[in-house]
């Protein structure tokens, strides 16, 4: 077993370009970028693993499949923290590691909503799920209510600390089994599978950390391979985005 942490990212289908890291620590993180291509670009300190021929229909798939379960692909190491592939570590992260010591698990409270219906309203508002989930989506918010799920807290699922360890193994299968089945926005379901392992896993929210302002420990830059219709996508998002408001999607899927 390694000493060290590992921190890894994912990239498929040419969706990102790794971010070129402005803060590392090769004495106590190694820096491991998985990828389905040979030809990804990146430069050190990340060491690239290719894995093709991953039995999934969808490149979201093979990513989220890598992001949940880095104990089955870097069962070396003790712990581990993931990062999305545009996600830059920008300063030392020893208050990060301290703060995860006495935790299975720990990521960041969402800097701008509350919870998980605020997030599904969100994701349909800014034309990253389709008009067609919203019967899914209410169908989800009547069987979590069903189960005695209070819907509080919401997690920014772009930087993630694990333990490598049996607690969080069961949570992420849950959490897998969750996205799998459902719309393909993963944290919808992370607080619902936390809520559902709480006596069993130890988990840390962290202070809202907007990872899109300067001054954090992480910084999240904008995707940066953009075509043709992803140009078409983001312009009827600002249309929807400047035409009706957020509280106009809840009450869509909560009404």
């Amino acid at each position: 077993m390694k000493n060290k942490t590992v921190i890894y990212t994912a990239i498929f289908g040419n969706y990102d370009k790794v971010v070129n890291l402005t803060a590392v620590d090769k004495e106590k993180f190694d820096y491991i970028l998985f990828s389905d291509s040979d030809n990804v670009l990146y430069s050190p300190p990340w060491e690239l693993k290719t894995i093709k021929n991953m039995d999934f229909d969808s490149n979201v798939k093979k990513n989220r499949y890598i992001k949940f379960f880095p104990h089955y692909f870097l069962n070396e190491y003790k712990d581990s923290i993931y990062i999305d592939g545009n996600v830059d570590i920008v300063k030392s992260l020893d208050s990060f590691m301290e703060a995860s010591i006495c935790y299975d698990m720990q990521c960041y409270s969402h800097p701008h909503r509350e919870n998980v219906i605020q997030e599904m309203a969100a994701n349909l508002w800014m034309r990253r799920l389709p008009d067609e989930s919203i019967p899914k989506l209410s169908e989800l918010i009547v069987d979590f209510q069903n189960s005695g799920y209070i819907f509080d807290g919401l997690y920014e699922a772009n930087v993630i600390y694990r333990k490598h360890n049996d607690n969080v193994d069961n949570l992420m299968k849950l959490w897998w089994e969750l996205f799998s089945c459902g719309v393909q926005r993963d944290q919808i379901y992370l607080p619902f599978a936390l809520w559902k392992c709480k006596d069993f896993i130890s988990f840390n929210a962290l202070e809202k950390n907007n990872s899109r302002m300067k001054g954090a420990d992480f910084y999240c830059y904008k995707h940066r391979n953009i075509s043709f219709s992803d140009l078409l996508i983001k312009l009827k998002r600002k249309y929807r985005m400047l035409t009706t408001d957020i509280d106009y999607w809840v009450k869509k899927i909560d009404g």
